[in-house]
């Protein structure tokens, strides 16, 4: 099933329901798990309309700030796994006990049946709950993002009420870490491949450029000796000579003892390796750490996390 192919629904979407009385600011980090949840999702085969999840932050009076997000499951179109999406927030306000469910997201041009069905469940959890839909389809030049939020409307007409949703502005609010993630992450996306080539990389392009030339030349040795053979090309004593000394060397590489130590001797670098990199990424965490404390110190306010 996919929600972003389901019918329009029509008469559902209110335009610019509240006037601007309604203040919803949105951090860089929910646009980047939800385009995340995408491209995993599609990478693994799955259909965009599959791209479901929760939204949390805060709600100070007409004010409200989106911080975080994450995905859930369904059991089909119209049906939210309620109790893996239950443990899910109660595991979640565990870390973050500032935060509250304000919403879900999901892929989709515009507002389906499905959508409302799936919506009315999360009533269940927040009694006025929000909609995130991301368009993944828009292309183009446009500097929009291509990103609406609807809030909940009931609607009461000849004593029946309906859900309604009605279009929210937003405005993008970001902190300081999350403009260093953000700038970090347009840079190596915007970066040739070549000029965030690692080490690793680098040796390893060089030992497989060499392979390939020393393949390319046993190849020319070998149309010799055929061309020999066949007495295309009159044998030369120099050439046999030095194409029997390569090949005398040739046994020794399958030594039991030499393969042990090569193994050996790559083992211990990989090692290395790994041991660096785990230890930068200790002393990036104890920075973060740090710096995090003092400016909870300064503001005296929480941060949104990267982990």
């Amino acid at each position: 099933f996919d929600l972003a192919k389901m019918d329009v629904e029509p008469d559902v979407v209110i335009e610019d329901s509240t006037g601007g009385a309604i203040t919803v600011l949105l951090h860089p980090l929910v646009i980047l798990n939800i385009s995340e949840h995408y491209t995993r999702i599609r990478a693994q085969g799955g259909e965009a309309g599959t791209v479901v999840g929760a939204v949390f932050g805060r709600q100070d009076g007409r004010q409200i700030e989106i911080f975080n997000s994450f995905g859930f499951v369904l059991t089909n179109a119209t049906a939210i796994d309620m109790d893996y999406l239950t443990q899910r927030i109660e595991s979640f306000k565990r870390v973050f006990k500032t935060y509250e469910l304000l919403g879900w997201y999901t892929i989709g041009s515009a507002v389906t049946g499905n959508h409302l069905q799936l919506h009315k469940q999360i009533l269940t959890l927040n009694e006025s709950p929000l909609l995130l839909l991301m368009d993944a389809t828009r292309r183009g030049l446009s500097e929009d993002l291509p990103i609406e939020i609807f809030e909940s409307i009931i609607d009461v007409t000849n004593d029946a009420q309906s859900i309604k949703l009605g279009r929210l502005q937003f405005q993008l609010a970001t902190e300081e870490a999350e403009r260093i993630g953000v700038d970090h992450v347009a840079q190596i996306s915007s970066d040739t491949a070549n000029a965030r080539t690692s080490q690793v990389s680098s040796q390893m392009i060089g030992n497989a450029n060499a392979i390939e030339m020393l393949l390319k030349r046993l190849r020319i040795i070998q149309k010799f000796l055929v061309a020999v053979k066949s007495k295309e090309l009159e044998a030369s004593p120099v050439l046999l000579r030095r194409i029997k000394g390569i090949c005398s060397r040739l046994p020794a590489s399958q030594d039991p003892k030499l393969q042990a130590a090569l193994l050996q001797e790559n083992t211990d670098a990989t090692l290395i390796n790994l041991l660096a990199a785990l230890t930068q990424g200790c002393t990036a965490i104890d920075k973060m750490s740090s710096k995090f404390l003092i400016a909870n110190q300064s503001t005296g306010r929480g941060r949104p996390s990267f982990m």
